[in-house]
C-alpha cells in the first residue's frame, strides 16, 4: 500500500492521460492501440483519450480529459473488456466497447468498420 502511495506521488508529474483532438464522443485507450485510434479519431472528429498508466488509476487525469465528452468508445484489444470494467469501477461512463482478440492490434480497417457500428 505504501509502495502505491509513494507511486501515485510521483507519477503526479507526469501526463497518465493524454488527450487529443476535441469532440462530444471519445475513443478510449491504452497501449498499441494508439496508432489506429488516432487516425480514426481525425477521420470522424472525435476526441482520443489515451490512458498511460492503469495502476494507480489515474482518477483526476481521466475526469480532466472526459470533460465535455457525451459518448465514450472504449477500444482494447482482449475478449474481456478489461479496460471498461476498470473505468466502470472508478465512476466512469462507457457507452460501447470495441474488442479485438486475436493477439494482434487494430488495423485501420478493422477499427474503422467498428466505429462506424457503433456511431449510428
Amino acid at each position: 500500500a505504501l509502495k502505491e502511495k509513494n507511486l501515485a506521488e510521483e507519477l503526479v508529474a507526469y501526463d497518465t492521460v493524454k488527450s487529443y483532438q476535441q469532440g462530444e464522443t471519445a475513443l478510449l485507450f491504452w497501449g498499441s492501440n494508439k496508432g489506429a485510434c488516432l487516425e480514426i479519431a481525425d477521420k470522424y472528429r472525435l476526441k482520443a483519450i489515451q490512458i498511460v498508466v492503469l495502476a494507480p488509476f489515474p482518477q483526476k487525469g481521466l475526469a480532466k480529459a472526459i470533460e465535455g465528452v457525451k459518448k465514450v468508445i472504449v477500444v482494447e484489444c482482449n475478449k474481456d473488456g478489461q479496460l471498461a470494467q476498470l473505468l466502470r469501477q472508478n465512476g466512469f461512463q462507457v457507452d460501447e466497447e470495441i474488442h479485438k482478440y486475436d493477439g494482434r492490434p487494430f488495423s485501420l480497417e478493422d477499427l474503422d468498420a467498428e466505429v462506424k457500428k457503433v456511431m449510428k
